[in-house]
């Protein structure tokens, strides 16, 4: 979605975080922190249900809701150690906290173009960790998380309340993204929003580590 339409969209953009206009223009400016906080309070002006504005490739833009978010950081691979016999798309585990951090890469993961096949891949990658709330959770899940590395992460968006939408039957996005959206939340033009489902993510990453 082009960013004239995401001025129209009936949701706003919450232009306080500073972190995510560092993020945002990490291609003429490095970021001096390894890891950026995201806000844990929400602004009390803010009313509605808000969303990471993440983009990939072969997407113009996803949408990670912020309930689901644990840290936003740049990393290159070399602060990632591979681990093999696993699916091509892990890159490998990141030093996080001091914890051993799961890295995939979110475009081949969804069946896109892998980060060593784009052609302007940067240096520094933007990593997106998320810890989803799981409806059930075991003792062993309560801190699960996991790092999306992205091409690019945009702003903070807020919709109104219930905005969030079933996925429609002829849904114009590739079928191996499908899988791994929770709905869509539509703008004023019509356009729609694809908002990522974390849970299936971690579901499907999960596994393959057993």
């Amino acid at each position: 979605m082009s960013d004239a339409a995401i001025a129209k969209n009936s949701s706003t953009t919450d232009p306080s975080p500073s972190f995510l206009n560092n993020a945002a223009s990490a291609g003429t400016q490095e970021l001096h922190q390894p890891a950026i906080e995201l806000p844990i309070a929400e602004s009390p002006s803010i009313q509605g249900d808000q969303y990471l504005q993440v983009r990939l490739a072969d997407l113009p833009q996803l949408l990670l809701p912020i309930s689901d978010l644990a840290e936003l950081t740049k990393l290159t691979l070399n602060d990632v150690v591979p681990i093999f016999q696993m699916p091509a798309w892990v890159i490998g585990v990141y030093n996080w906290r001091g914890e051993m951090l799961w890295t995939i890469d979110l475009n081949h993961f969804l069946g896109l173009t892998p980060w060593y096949q784009q052609r302007d891949r940067a240096a520094k990658h933007t990593m997106v960790i998320i810890q989803p709330a799981q409806d059930s959770p075991s003792p062993e899940d309560t801190n699960v998380v996991l790092g999306l590395v992205v091409n690019e992460v945009a702003s903070i968006v807020t919709y109104p309340e219930g905005s969030l939408q079933s996925m429609p039957q002829a849904a114009a996005i590739a079928a191996s993204v499908q899988p791994f959206l929770k709905g869509v939340c539509a703008n004023e033009t019509g356009e729609l929003d694809w908002v990522l489902d974390s849970q299936a993510i971690l579901a499907v990453t999960t596994q393959a580590r057993v």
